[in-house]
């Protein structure tokens, strides 16, 4: 995926070893997106745990943002394995 946007950029420079650079360049940065998220996200909820329940709307739910993010870490994890694999 990221290897076509390069090649098309500068073609003398698409052969394996600058392919196997991008790839792996590609693939870490959907590993600490990944991880991002998911710090974010429990960061999000030990913060929201120290306010008192009148300063929170009265349908909050700070677990939805924790399991869409876990939810959006595994997509992640899947896309760095596909990426791996092709």
């Amino acid at each position: 995926m990221f290897v076509l946007l390069f090649s098309a950029q500068a073609p003398e420079l698409a052969h394996q070893n600058t392919v196997a650079i991008y790839t792996v360049l590609g693939i870490s940065f959907v590993i600490v997106g990944s991880l991002a998220i998911v710090t974010a996200a429990i960061q999000h909820q030990r913060f929201v745990a120290t306010l008192p329940a009148t300063n929170l709307p009265s349908a909050y739910s700070s677990k939805l943002a924790v399991i869409l993010s876990v939810f959006i870490a595994i997509l992640g994890t899947v896309l760095a394995a596909y990426l791996w694999q092709s």
